[in-house]
């Protein structure tokens, strides 16, 4: 192998085995740097999520209040204008008797009776209905309770003046059409609060008589606690809800101790207990107990509002999340990111593995390829290939000098039509190799007019990875000297043997002359000693 060629191939051999620790620890450089980035900004995305969730949880809420609310409005609207609302003013202004129908005031505090028991009867969520007068300053003139699961209409010995109540002095100054809607409150009896407590929210319509002057307001008592366990229960777990009022006094609170401190003459409120430090570039604020600095919550507040007038009413819903909830979220997306960052480098690393295994493969098989083409360039046998269907596909530099046909000329050609060498029958060769044969060699010889040229063939099966047949490798060897030589061996050769026939055959002749002369004087010898032996005198 050239000196060149060897370096070469050791340098690239050297180049892919570094690859493999390199694009690994690239790797493990980006997956740090994505860890770096994502601990950076961890906190501040999961807060953001945490924001969202927060404002559409309020703005729910929101929804659900105005609903409710609008309900009771729908209600009182209904009740006002039931007959005997009109018929008791028009009664009370005229002696005790309605002119209009006829009926006297007790008439029509009956029929109003009964129909407020039968509206309470089927509307749980409420629990009193009254009729109030302004002319005789706050005294209730019909009312009706539920107590106790039953609805009772209270008789008049037992009704009770309001005149001291902000929600009678805010119902006295409505006009025409307006609702009057209390904050939620706790509610009293004879000046004192019921035990066990009970949440109300009031609302009031003006009564005006059929010369507008104003008679009184009816007035209903809902029962809050439905609106508050509706709300508290739309709020899924980890999250909480905390619901104040105007003044910040908690209506709803995790912590049951803390609501309607306003009634209760505590002064528990979300300014007085809570210390609120905005988070930057976000609605969220981060709110400690002062009492127990290791409970904390994100939230934001959401204003809603009740009411609009001089004096405005809105309830304020503060959603919380724990922020022991946050480190959670924090940690489950930590721990995601970084099993997935795990999975991604065990993948990339077993990707990268087998792509380095292939790529050295590959390159070894491109080195084995330099070399060979390297050994065919440089070969004084021409090499040729042809595919399974006769065209040729390679054809070295041996092969143009040898058979005076550049590779530019034999390249894409069916071998047939270029008549290298006329003996072979090319079609016949491949159809030898598709039936099974693997390898067989020929001689073959080329003649012009003045020359003859004989070569040496080896012809292969080229096989692909699947062991299929593709081609054919043709090293063709100018064997023309070696058979002159051959050639003028076997004529020396024979010209001696003829040689040394004749001069055998004269050393055989002259043997045969040597032996009649030997036989003839034996014979000529023998007549007279025989003679001499058998007359013994004559020796003597």
């Amino acid at each position: 192998m050239p000196i060149n060629l060897k370096k070469r191939i050791i340098r690239q051999v050297s180049n892919y085995t570094l690859l493999f620790p390199i694009s690994l620890s690239a790797i493990i450089t980006l997956i740090v740097l994505a860890i770096i980035i994502n601990e950076a900004s961890l906190s501040r995305s999961v807060l953001g999520s945490v924001e969202l969730e927060i404002i559409d949880k309020n703005q729910s809420i929101n929804s659900q209040t105005q609903e409710v609310i609008e309900n009771y409005r729908r209600d009182i609207r209904f009740l006002h204008a039931t007959p005997p609302i009109k018929g008791l003013a028009r009664a009370s202004n005229n002696k005790g008797v309605d002119p209009l129908e006829n009926t006297t005031y007790a008439q029509w505090k009956t029929r109003l009776e009964i129909i407020f028991a039968a509206f309470l009867k089927n509307n749980p969520d409420y629990e009193q209905l009254r009729i109030i007068s302004t002319n005789k300053k706050g005294q209730e003139l019909v009312r009706v309770d539920r107590v106790q699961g039953a609805v009772e209409v209270i008789d008049l010995n037992r009704l009770q003046n309001k005149g001291a109540q902000e929600y009678f002095t805010a119902s006295s100054n409505l006009s025409d059409g307006e609702i009057y809607m209390s904050e939620i409150s706790l509610n009293r009896e004879y000046g004192k609060i019921e035990f066990p407590y009970r949440p109300m929210l009031r609302l009031s319509m003006p009564i005006f008589d059929e010369n507008q002057n104003r008679f009184g307001f009816i007035i209903i008592n809902v029962n809050a606690n439905n609106l508050l366990t509706l709300l508290k229960n739309s709020i899924n777990t980890p999250f909480q809800l905390a619901l104040t009022d105007s003044n910040g006094y908690f209506l709803s609170h995790p912590n049951k101790d803390f609501t309607f401190g306003k009634d209760l003459g505590s002064d528990i409120s979300i300014n007085n207990n809570y210390t609120f430090n905005p988070v930057a570039n976000s609605s969220l604020s981060l709110i400690k107990p002062k009492n127990n600095a290791q409970t904390s919550y994100y939230t934001a507040s959401k204003k809603i509002t009740l009411a609009l007038g001089e004096k405005q009413n809105f309830l304020s819903s503060h959603v919380l999340a724990p922020v022991e909830h946050i480190k959670n979220i924090e940690m489950e997306r930590r721990t995601k990111l970084y099993a997935f960052l795990l999975i991604l480098v065990i993948v990339l690393t077993i990707i990268l593995a087998f792509f380095n295994r292939s790529l050295r493969k590959s390159q070894e098989l491109a080195n084995a390829r330099a070399q060979s083409e390297a050994i065919i360039t440089g070969s004084s046998d021409a090499v040729i290939g042809i595919t399974n269907n006769g065209i040729v596909s390679s054809w070295n530099n041996a092969a143009t000098l040898m058979f005076k046909l550049g590779e530019l000329e034999a390249i894409g050609k069916p071998i047939n039509d270029l008549k290298i060498i006329d003996q072979l029958n090319f079609n016949e060769i491949i159809e030898k190799f598709t039936d099974g044969t693997r390898q067989f060699k020929q001689d073959a010889s080329i003649s012009n007019s003045s020359t003859k040229r004989y070569f040496s063939l080896s012809l292969s099966a080229i096989i692909d990875q699947f062991g299929m047949f593709i081609g054919i490798a043709i090293i063709a060897r100018d064997v023309t000297k070696e058979r002159t030589i051959e050639n003028e061996i076997i004529k020396v050769n024979h010209e001696l043997e003829n040689k040394v026939a004749i001069r055998t055959k004269e050393l055989k002749q002259a043997s045969e002359v040597k032996s009649a002369f030997i036989s003839n004087i034996s014979h000529e010898m023998r007549t007279p000693l025989n003679g001499i032996v058998n007359r013994p005198e004559f020796i003597g």
